[in-house]
């Protein structure tokens, strides 16, 4: 068998998605799986490196066709799907096998129906089996789109897959939460909660010790609007009143940002960091060895969402908090805070304000150390059913079963 990784979003080969298929190919490798992986055209080729991409497709999944507020949404819909399965028509049928196992890393209602559409058209004798990943909010990053409209969306694109030869296709969702509304949406059990392989089970899991410096928070992804970007500032300045030695570092990306409403955030970040030299800037996207260490370095994960746009799944900065056992601190009415408050790692805010992010910063900080116990010991139990490790195992495990159901059909 071999591992075929289709990744439209995979534009460079830094920062989180890079990682994910990277720890996807280390584990294939490690398992004597030939992979190989299709990435946006934004991505140079490296066939023989330890992220074999090919440049392939020409738009990832954010992509906006479209930004009219009431339009967009369906020509978003109908251009990205059309693209999508353009793109796909461009790969060799001949390429595939029935033991091969195609991973779509995460994908959104504009390129899903084309998925179904470019399966139903492959010759039955070279038919992978498909896992899909369904790793976004139904209504991720679009403001101006309702609930209704997502859900018809990705109710339209689920209806492509309603052919026998989506027999051979599975969905993967991070969590039951997730998988319930897009069951719901689907109107049928299509989706399953399954391990996504996005942390490094082999990373260094490392306690603190108490060394007397000061703790650093840290605040690491796209500087953007759904992210809280625009609070950070505020509550750093809440919080040095109380904590004057605090320590912070704090990302500033370029991909994703909308520089037009950040400028000030950005502007306040530079005052602080001038003012303040335990407050750390970094510019632009991460090698992952120096996310890694920024990571491993923090005392306490800042997540400072808008739990509309995260109702029920992880960000990757979460799942990598999780796996080294580093305290957290999240948004209420979200999976991930129900999953740090249930596991007893980390607290939430209730308002989408500075204040309330620093006060729920404060009660970890005011004890810390049994928090980070707590977390260390989480991030064990995390281990066990997440990262690519276990991604795996449900791929072949899928695999195995269908392969048996084949053989007691001919036999």
């Amino acid at each position: 068998m071999r591992l075929v990784i289709l990744d439209a979003g995979l534009t460079g080969r830094t920062g989180r998605r890079a990682n994910a298929d990277r720890l996807m190919v280390a584990e294939a490798r490690a398992r004597g799986i030939e992979c190989m992986v299709y990435g946006n055209q934004g991505i140079g080729a490296d066939p023989h490196g330890d992220l074999p991409a090919e440049p392939h497709f020409r738009c990832e999944p954010a992509y906006r066709f479209s930004q009219d507020p009431l339009s967009g949404p369906i020509e978003n819909y109908v251009l990205g799907n059309q693209v999508y399965l353009e793109d796909l028509k461009r790969l060799d049928p001949g390429r595939f096998a029935p033991n091969d196992v195609l991973v779509f890393q995460p994908v959104n209602q504009n390129q899903l129906q084309a998925i179904g559409a470019w399966a139903q058209g492959l010759p039955a004798a070279n038919l992978p089996r498909i896992v899909i990943g369904l790793w976004f909010e139904p209504n991720h990053e679009a403001a101006t789109m309702t609930d209704d409209m997502a859900h018809a969306l990705y109710r339209l694109a689920f209806k492509a897959f309603s052919d026998p030869s989506a027999k051979r296709v599975r969905f993967s969702c991070m969590t039951k939460a997730q998988a319930d509304v897009y069951n719901f949406v689907a109107g049928r059990p299509l989706c399953h909660p399954t391990a996504t392989p996005h942390t490094d089970s082999g990373a260094p899991l490392v306690e603190r010790p108490s060394t007397g410096e000061a703790p650093c928070l840290a605040f690491l992804g796209r500087a953007e609007k759904i992210r809280g970007f625009e609070l950070i500032p505020g509550i750093i300045e809440n919080l040095v009143g109380s904590h004057p030695d605090l320590r912070a570092v704090v990302q500033i990306t370029g991909a994703g940002a909308e520089p037009a409403q950040l400028n000030r955030t950005v502007t306040a970040l530079a005052g602080l960091s001038a003012a303040r030299p335990q407050i750390r800037l970094l510019q632009g996207d991460l090698a992952e060895a120096d996310y890694a260490a920024a990571l491993q370095a923090s005392d306490i994960v800042v997540l400072p969402y808008r739990s509309k746009f995260y109702p029920c799944r992880a960000t990757g900065i979460f799942m990598d908090a999780m796996n080294l056992g580093k305290p957290l601190v999240l948004p209420t009415g979200t999976w991930m805070g129900r999953k740090a408050s249930a596991w007893d790692v980390g607290t939430v805010f209730d308002s989408f304000s500075s204040a309330s992010v620093a006060a729920a910063i404060r009660a970890v900080l005011d004890d810390l150390p049994a928090y980070q116990a707590r977390a260390v010991a989480g991030a064990k139990r995390w281990r066990e059913t997440q990262g690519a490790g276990p991604f795996f195992d449900f791929i072949l495990h899928d695999r195995d079963e269908a392969s048996s159901a084949d053989r007691q059909v001919r036999h």
